[in-house]
């Protein structure tokens, strides 16, 4: 590739994938160019000494945890699931969402915690990765694997947070509509 140094840009946008924010990310640092990732969330991309032009219009993988903590705790749920595509985007968000629900407490109040316990910890009943349909991987056995694991869940979870592409988080909602999980 060539590369111009004579630039009549003022600013660098994107690209929408961490990896790639990370290596344009230093170009942008060398030239001297801000630069805006609407997607972007490595943790990595947070340091300002190696990343001091870059800027991004979503929080990095790292925060995502507090606030479905916080939600946790605003409707006293004490048990989730989590279901995650496989690509880093959504992988990567969901481990960090499980590490913080892990830590955390509904209440503090025993007598706010589950019936017949002192326990007020949130449990993430069943964390699973799927295959997107968006993958070139993405065959017929994924439809039956997904409705596998949406029967697992029916027994283990009410709460599930999905992290995928909308076409996949659609199909998931289908699936639970059809296991009369929507109620």
């Amino acid at each position: 590739a060539v590369v111009s140094t004579q630039s009549t840009g003022d600013v660098f946008i994107g690209p929408s994938c961490s990896d790639s924010c990370e290596t344009t990310g230093y170009l942008a640092t060398v030239w001297n160019l801000p630069m805006i990732s609407w997607a972007c969330a490595g943790p990595a991309l947070s340091d300002k000494k190696e990343y001091p032009t870059f800027t991004r219009t979503a929080g990095p993988y790292n925060t995502l945890g507090k606030p479905f903590a916080e939600l946790m705790k605003a409707y006293k749920w004490y048990r989730c699931a989590i279901l995650s595509a496989n690509q880093n985007l959504f992988s990567q968000s969901a481990r960090h969402i499980q590490r913080v629900l892990e830590t955390q407490y509904v209440s503090d109040n025993p007598e706010d915690c589950k019936p017949g316990s002192t326990d007020c910890k949130i449990t993430v009943e069943l964390y699973k990765q799927f295959y997107s349909g968006k993958d070139p991987g993405a065959n017929a056995t994924i439809a039956i694997e997904r409705s596998e694991l949406m029967r697992e869940i029916k027994e283990k979870a009410r709460i599930i947070f999905i992290l995928g592409y909308t076409d996949d988080v659609r199909d998931f909602m289908l699936r639970a509509r059809d296991l009369e999980m929507l109620n």
